[in-house]
Formats: structure tokens, sequence, C-alpha cells
């Protein structure tokens, strides 16, 4: 239900006439004015298009550098020998599969049996 504070007092439920006079867009002292805001954004993004690029431009550019300055992740039956290597050599090591069991039914799980662990 709306309800009216009146200076220190108990609240006091409003009217349905009451209700409907107070306006949905007034705003107390502290809350924020989203609507205002987007407004505020949008405004300054069409004034603004070359600073708004700008800012675009200075957090993707490195993003992309790093895409495509980093070194590609080793694949295939190397990594997998040095994991199985790794799995023998620590007596606490676990192996954790994490595909879906489609995959693992169609493709197999890993053969741990000769390091004496399931």
């Amino acid at each position: 239900s709306v309800v009216n504070v009146n200076n220190g007092e108990f609240a006091n439920a409003l009217t349905y006439e009451e209700a409907l006079g107070l306006s949905p867009s007034a705003s107390s002292g502290g809350d924020i004015d989203v609507n205002g805001f987007v407004d505020s954004v949008i405004g300054f993004a069409t004034e603004n298009p070359l600073i708004l690029a700008g800012g675009v431009a200075i957090l993707a550019v490195p993003l992309i550098l790093s895409q495509i300055l980093k070194k590609p992740k080793p694949w295939g039956v190397e990594s997998a020998k040095n994991a199985y290597a790794k799995l023998g050599a620590d007596g606490n090591a676990q192996l954790l599969d994490i595909r879906g069991l489609a995959e693992i039914r169609q493709v197999g799980g890993p053969n741990v049996g000769g390091l004496k662990k399931k």
C-alpha cells in the first residue's frame, strides 16, 4: 500500500484519490533518477562521438592485441602425455574429466589403470 509520512508522526495510509494524485516521477532526496542518468549518457554520446570512439579504442586495442600476440595453448598428444606423466609422478594427483557424458560415451574415458588410479 502507499503510505504518507507526516513530519515524525506515524504513517497514514493514503486514499485511492490521494495516491492517484501523486506523481510517479517525483523523487525523494536520496533516490537516483535512472531515466535522467540514461538520458544524459545518451546525450553525451550523441554530442561527443569522437570522445566515445576514443574511449572504446583505448579499451579495445589492448584486448585485441593481447589476443593476437599471446602464444597458443599446446594441444594434442604431447599435452596428454605430459598430463599422464604428471599424474603418475604425484601420488595425490587426480584426473578430473570435465567433458559431457555423451562425449565420454562417444570417445571413451582416460585409461589411468596403469597408474593404479581410478
